[in-house]
């Protein structure tokens, strides 16, 4: 039998398997991602890619936390993730996100969680952030982003013991959403679910969020 640790949990009753198997890697590394930064209650967050795997469960973690949200969506998707806990989106479509995350945060937001760019492209996002934030990127980017914000490059996450067990629970009773946005029943066919099927972003000139949201059965 296999001991638990922090990439092993037993599943709690109220939460399916497919649910279950869809929270270990994109929901690890959004845990890893907020406190990686400090995220704290009463600060401002902005998510970039905020619909992908890892987004979705960021701007529902970051909420939980007492954070202000910030995330990127498209006008289809706003209430879907308001009701996740974004207290405000942006259009990335219609918008420039950092322009309009200025706007709705003057003087810049304490956190950027950017599951989209890479690179040099971070030196832009970070302008979203105000002097003394932090950005944050799964991805590797500048040692210098510019106006005194701090870059936190988490590589290959390393979860903490009890991580997995606390959003199997948050899953379990309600308090966190998992969205499965396919099931395969095997590799060469595919049956879409009846669950909602968020647009993966794409912003224009960027990269993409590069963690889909699937449930391989």
């Amino acid at each position: 039998m296999a001991s638990p640790g922090p990439l092993l949990a037993r599943r709690p009753l109220g939460l399916d398997s497919a649910h279950a198997a869809g929270i270990p890697e994109s929901g690890l590394t959004a845990v890893c991602l907020l406190r990686a930064v400090r995220l704290a209650a009463g600060e401002s967050v902005l998510v970039i890619g905020a619909t992908g795997g890892i987004g979705l469960y960021a701007v529902q973690l970051a909420h939980a936390l007492g954070a202000r949200v910030i995330a990127t969506a498209t006008a289809d998707d706003e209430q879907y993730l308001r009701g996740l806990g974004a207290a405000d989106t942006v259009d990335y479509k219609s918008a420039d996100v950092v322009e309009e995350a200025l706007r709705l945060a003057p003087g810049g937001v304490d956190v950027v969680v950017d599951l989209v760019n890479s690179g040099d492209s971070l030196t832009n996002t970070a302008r979203a952030a105000r002097p003394g934030g932090r950005l944050t990127s799964p991805l590797y980017g500048p040692d210098d982003l510019g106006g005194d914000v701090s870059p936190v490059y988490i590589g290959t996450f390393q979860a903490e013991p009890g991580d997995l067990d606390d959003l199997a629970a948050r899953a379990a009773d309600g308090r966190l959403r998992v969205e499965i946005g396919a099931r395969y029943s095997s590799l060469l066919g595919r049956r879409r679910t009846g669950r909602r099927r968020l647009r993966r972003e794409a912003h224009p000139g960027q990269g993409r969020d590069r963690d889909p949201m699937t449930d391989v059965t």
